[in-house]
Order: C-alpha cells, then sequence, then structure tokens
C-alpha cells in the first residue's frame, strides 16, 4: 500500500518463512484471493 510499501526481498523472506508478515498484510491477501483459495494452499487434498 502506499502507507505501507512492501519491498519484494521482504515477500521472498515471507514466502520462505524466514519471516512472518504482519496480520494487516495477511487479512489484505485473504481479502484480494478470497479465503477458501488461500486454504487450499495449506490443505490441497481437502479440494481433490
Amino acid at each position: 500500500t502506499a502507507q505501507r510499501p512492501v519491498n519484494p526481498r521482504t515477500v521472498r523472506n515471507w514466502l520462505r518463512s524466514e519471516n512472518a508478515p504482519g496480520l494487516h498484510y495477511v487479512l489484505a491477501v485473504l481479502a484480494l484471493a478470497g479465503a477458501e483459495t488461500v486454504f487450499e494452499l495449506f490443505d490441497p487434498e481437502q479440494t481433490a
């Protein structure tokens, strides 16, 4: 966001589980992607 710019390196660290994103970033992703889509990443066997 304009208020809290995110560096691409920071996102890579989140994806590698080196650091955890703040809750406001997690909620923004859930809102954009839809909670169901995000939870499929955690348990893909449930969708089969």
